[in-house]
């Protein structure tokens, strides 16, 4: 893969295994700043994250970038055997200060600890952040929860050298004070950030949104209330050139229709005409060859205006996203009134080998 800057894009296809065309020859820059990604759920904002992290083979166009990219997918795969300070890349540091605060004078252990005296308390700090306190570097990852492995993956993102972050759903798992952290994370960083949210707050930390749909993408600037207004206005201007389109070509309908009407009672009446004898043969027949003429320059006249109204309701309807919706009827249910269906007392939930319980002496009836 040839690789340039920023993340370009270019005459993007891909075919799903079911055999539907996901995108289209897809066009699309991805500038280094904060970006959203929006779009309807199986539009393919996930799949085209993975084509761009390099997880799927995009089957035909460019895919052009320079640099490192990180990827926090919403459902991530790491090998079991690897720690947490595996996953931070700080493994080698931390078990040379260790060496170190043991007695070693071994000069590769402090070529390998760099002077970074702090790398502990800085993962640990970073861990905390993230609510991931209870968690200590030697930590298996296969022992952690995956609200827990997503927020592991977004503490290596940020703390990568990576020039480009791809992060899907990064706030699914995530509290209000670690959504609020994220957020500072993200308005801190001055690299490229791609990501697909839900999160309106979030989202309105973004620099540009780029809408996903069925007639391709979309960029607006500015963050999600930018976007919403902009695409209203945009929405609002579309249904209504639509709406023009269809009035003007029933417009032409009709005079077409009109035109064809007067040419057959001209004819009619000449025809009459001749046929009582009002007119001699010679008038009748140069009557006869003006009709004809005037009829076939009115005819191509009227064709070029069926075109140009076809093709000006053909661009309005390009412009409008079908989405094909489907209906479930379900039967009405009923529940007795004074029927208990579930009663909670005093529930406490807590992860594996974490003190701090998620949910604490819970009730619900």
């Amino acid at each position: 893969m040839q690789i340039s800057t920023p993340i370009i894009i270019r005459q993007l296809s891909f075919v799903l295994p079911t055999g539907k065309l996901l995108f289209d020859k897809l066009d699309l820059t991805l500038n280094q700043h904060c970006i959203g990604l929006l779009g309807r759920n199986g539009v393919g904002k996930s799949t085209l994250m993975k084509i761009i992290a390099g997880e799927l083979s995009n089957q035909s166009g460019l895919l052009q970038y320079t640099g490192n990219i990180a990827y926090v997918p919403q459902n991530p795969i790491i090998p079991a055997n690897h720690t947490i300070a595996t996953i931070l890349d700080v493994s080698d540091k931390i078990n040379a200060l260790q060496r170190i605060q043991a007695g070693s004078l071994n000069e590769h252990d402090y070529l390998l600890l760099d002077d970074d005296w702090e790398v502990e308390n800085r993962c640990q700090q970073q861990l905390a952040a993230f609510g991931l306190a209870h968690l200590t570097l030697d930590r298996q990852i296969n022992t952690l929860s995956g609200g827990e492995l997503t927020r592991l993956l977004l503490i290596q993102a940020f703390l990568s050298n990576a020039d480009f972050l791809l992060l899907d759903e990064p706030t699914n798992h995530l509290d209000h004070s670690a959504r609020k952290h994220l957020q500072q994370l993200i308005n801190k960083d001055k690299r490229g950030i791609l990501i697909i949210s839900h999160d309106r707050d979030l989202l309105n930390c973004m620099d540009e949104i780029i809408e996903l749909t069925t007639l391709g993408a979309q960029s607006y600037g500015g963050n999600y209330d930018d976007y919403f207004e902009q695409k209203n206005i945009e929405t609002a201007a579309n249904f209504q050139q639509l709406q023009d389109a269809k009035k003007a070509m029933q417009k032409t309908r009709i005079s077409l229709q009109q035109s064809i009407e007067k040419h057959a009672q001209r004819a009619a009446y000449g025809k009459k005409l001749r046929k009582e004898g009002s007119v001699d043969k010679l008038t009748a027949n140069a009557a006869k060859g003006r009709s004809e003429r005037s009829q076939h320059k009115m005819s191509i006249k009227e064709e070029r205006m069926m075109e140009s109204t076809q093709k000006n309701l053909a661009e309005a309807q390009s412009k409008i996203e079908i989405i094909d919706r489907i209906n479930v009827e379900l039967p009405e249910t009923y529940v007795p009134n004074g029927k208990l269906l579930l009663e909670i007392e005093d529930l406490v939930f807590k992860y594996p080998n974490n003190d701090n319980p998620i949910i604490n002496n819970f009730c619900f009836k």
